[in-house]
């Protein structure tokens, strides 16, 4: 997938709570802002793309105390 300009994330690219995100696709482009955040029983599968999967370039945030899950 192609970023068309350098889009801002006011929040996140992605987010999931208490669901399931899986992604196998390739970014080109560059954006700002958080990449992703899980919580509340979510899981973010990127089937082993690591943690800079997303486009941003800020960290993205999961909360394990509440069962969220980036793997």
């Amino acid at each position: 997938m192609t970023l068309t300009g350098t889009p801002a994330f006011a929040s996140q690219f992605v987010y999931c709570v208490k669901g399931r995100v899986q992604s196998t696709l390739v970014w080109s482009g560059s954006a700002t802002g958080q990449r992703y955040s899980v919580s509340r029983q979510g899981h973010i599968e990127v089937f082993g793309a690591g943690t800079s999967h997303f486009p941003g370039n800020s960290a993205g945030s999961t909360d394990s105390a509440s069962y969220g899950l980036y793997t």
